[in-house]
């Protein structure tokens, strides 16, 4: 979960940037939260209640404040320097002036995608999100999966076996897959579509009513007793949302 932040005072820009952060983080698998305020004193008075964000995008010249002394705030009166701080300008000369509230990235307007998607990339990257790993024995020995990579889950009989994006299929153990779900992917996102499949839904390209087509082009349905849950996770997911923690 990437807990972010949208601060500038031009509705255009925050919805600009609101947009392609949903969809860099729906193509990456990676779930968030992305609050916009439009004003610093906004932003610091949510902060001051408590809130923590995993990134902010702040832009530097706000209508109420400076955008360095919102960061030099989060910074040395919260002593939060854990928090990401992306800052957008239309000018360069402030580069320098923001040094010491070391930013993740200084964007300057027009925005374009490629550049959130760069600080995001770099924010998950740092937070970690990305390197976890799925753990499962087999013939006596313990294997590791990175979960990133994991495209999907084939149950045939009682043999599970693991679809990875370099398009690996090495990967094989016995066992449930709704077992397997409970016990470590329920905090990631992946979807039991059927009772032999459960998706990585990072990797799903499309979704039909009966089958959705995963990015390798393999072709997976979903039984009609889990369309309803199916819908409902992708729409939960898509609008940012997060049932999962």
């Amino acid at each position: 979960m990437l807990n972010i932040a949208i601060c500038d005072d031009h509705n255009d820009i925050c919805s600009q940037v609101e947009g392609y952060i949903q969809k860099i983080c729906r193509d990456l698998g990676i779930k968030h939260n992305a609050d916009v305020y439009y004003s610093g004193k906004s932003l610091c008075k949510k902060l001051e209640s408590g809130e923590f964000y995993d990134l902010i995008f702040l832009d530097v010249e706000l209508a109420d404040s400076s955008g360095v002394d919102v960061g030099e705030i989060i910074r040395n009166e919260h002593k939060n320097d854990v928090t990401q701080i992306a800052y957008i300008s239309s000018k360069t000369q402030y580069a320098m002036a923001l040094f010491k509230i070391q930013p993740i990235n200084f964007l300057i307007k027009p925005l374009k995608q490629a550049d959130i998607e760069n600080v995001i990339n770099k924010a998950i990257k740092l937070k970690g999100i990305d390197s976890d790993y799925f753990t499962y024995k087999y013939e006596q020995k313990s294997y590791n999966v990175k979960i990133s990579d994991i495209m999907y889950f084939i149950k045939d009989k009682r043999k599970i076996y693991i679809k990875t994006r370099d398009g690996g299929e090495g990967h094989q153990f016995y066992g449930k897959l709704e077992d397997i779900y409970a016990e470590q992917l329920k905090k990631y996102n992946f979807l039991h579509i059927h009772k032999s499949y459960m998706v990585n839904y990072k990797y799903v390209k499309s979704f039909g009513y009966e089958s959705l087509t995963m990015s390798d082009g393999k072709f997976l349905p979903i039984s009609r007793s889990k369309v309803k849950e199916v819908r409902e996770f992708q729409l939960n997911f898509e609008s940012g949302g997060d049932d999962n923690g």
